[in-house]
């Protein structure tokens, strides 16, 4: 099958970007089982693992009847019939919706009249380590609706180690960063690291003994979420609304938080988690190849002159 793979940024940056990171996945797995992947988006994509895939220029060229299907990740869709359209941020495309949740799906609109594939992630990168050390791990962008603060008091209050890792120079309020950051500075079992190359990203993800994800916004999916899993690393996240409740079973790969106390819990019982069976939870529900094979079927449905 030859496929046109479209992401308005580039694949893979080198500290930021987790809807460009599935892209580039997706177009990893489809070429390694054999199909023609040609990538339009702001450059070219280098892979961690397999090889350098066909860049073949800016989402503004594609040439949509050169192919067999458009997998579209951008805001905008094309004029033709053999598309599909991801939704990964504030786009309303009139066909073909895929969402990465379910959440995102009722959130937006598009329930029920879309179809829903999670993100996979890389397993062969995001490699296991079950002895853990002591202490947890926030790993997301610094803005307020990813609940870096509440990760900051829960710290305060236990006084467990806290390594606080994420972009902050990109999409954020310096207001809230630098309030971040100068809170970090007056509690000395709290360490503000800040960005990170992909490298040293993955070293967090494996030693922390538990990633907080308090989300409180309602996130669309929640990327770092199956790349700590992939890893070993269970999670506590904020369950009341968003997509954790589609990605963490509740008392075996981590918790699900509604309010403060239900984090001081989780905090305290952590060690019910089993590592390893995070890691096989995230092969068997979130490897890119599962993601890969789920969007094959889409696009089989729309070659057959299926739409949605």
């Amino acid at each position: 099958m030859k496929v046109a793979l479209t992401c308005p940024a580039t694949i893979f940056p080198a500290e930021y970007g987790g809807s460009e990171k599935t892209v580039g996945y997706r177009a990893m797995e489809l070429d390694k089982m054999g199909h023609e992947v040609h990538l339009y988006s702001a450059g070219p994509y280098k892979p961690a693992n397999g090889k350098l895939i066909i860049w073949s220029g800016n989402v503004g060229d594609v040439h949509t009847g050169e192919y067999d299907i458009i997998d579209n990740n951008c805001q905008s869709e094309f004029s033709c019939h053999n598309q599909i359209n991801t939704v990964q941020g504030p786009f309303y495309p009139k066909r073909n919706v895929v969402c990465i949740s379910h959440s995102q799906a009722k959130g937006m609109g598009f329930h029920p009249n879309c179809r829903v594939i999670h993100y996979g992630t890389d397993i062969n990168y995001f490699t296991p380590l079950f002895e853990k050390e002591d202490w947890f791990l926030f790993f997301s962008r610094i803005v307020h609706g990813k609940g870096v603060h509440i990760a900051v008091e829960l710290a305060k209050l236990i006084g467990f180690k806290l390594k606080i890792v994420g972009e902050d120079q990109k999409y954020v309020d310096v207001t809230y960063v630098e309030h971040i950051k100068n809170t970090c500075k007056t509690l000395p079992n709290v360490e503000y690291v800040g960005t990170v190359s992909n490298e040293k990203a993955l070293s967090y993800l494996q030693h922390a003994k538990a990633l907080l994800f308090p989300q409180f916004w309602g996130e669309a999916f929640g990327l770092v979420m199956i790349e700590a899993l992939a890893c070993g690393t269970p999670v506590i996240a904020g369950g009341s609304n968003g997509a954790p409740p589609e990605v963490i079973e509740n008392g075996k790969t981590g918790f699900l938080c509604n309010d403060f106390a239900d984090y001081i819990k989780a905090v305290k019982s952590i060690d019910q988690i089993n590592p390893k069976v995070c890691r096989e939870e995230a092969v068997k529900r979130w490897s890119a190849r599962r993601m890969a094979e789920d969007y094959l079927k889409l696009y089989d449905a729309v070659i057959r002159g299926e739409s949605w």
